[in-house]
């Protein structure tokens, strides 16, 4: 298996329309112009659905992207600015007990063709 740096280009993908991108705990420890270029050429690569993190506000305190070094750490929200992603399919934390949810960051699954990112 091959390295890629995926915040420079998406290597080929086999079957785009019939793939899923898993980003768990990835973007909030990227500064934001680089999870932007992430999300971006992963959809550029014609990916169709990603399942990403997402630190709800209503769970989590200071929920905001902020810019970080690489490697820091920011409670990221997916629906503002620089993602501003909409229409989740799915939510993995429906199925997550609620005593859990504040202890990590839920994953959303979206069409990612469908993004304006």
């Amino acid at each position: 298996v091959k390295a890629c740096d995926m915040v420079k280009n998406c290597p080929p993908i086999k079957n785009p329309k019939q793939s899923l991108f898993i980003v768990k705990e990835v973007i909030q420890h990227l500064p934001l112009n680089m999870g932007v270029s992430l999300l971006k050429n992963i959809k550029n690569a014609g990916v169709r659905f990603i399942a990403i993190t997402h630190h709800d506000p209503k769970l989590h305190e200071g929920v905001a992207n902020n810019n970080v070094e690489p490697g820091g750490f920011y409670p990221n929200n997916i629906f503002i600015e620089p993602f501003n992603f909409k229409n989740p399919i799915f939510d993995v934390s429906d199925f997550i007990a609620d005593d859990k949810k504040r202890t990590m960051g839920n994953l959303l699954i979206f069409d990612l063709q469908q993004q304006n990112i």
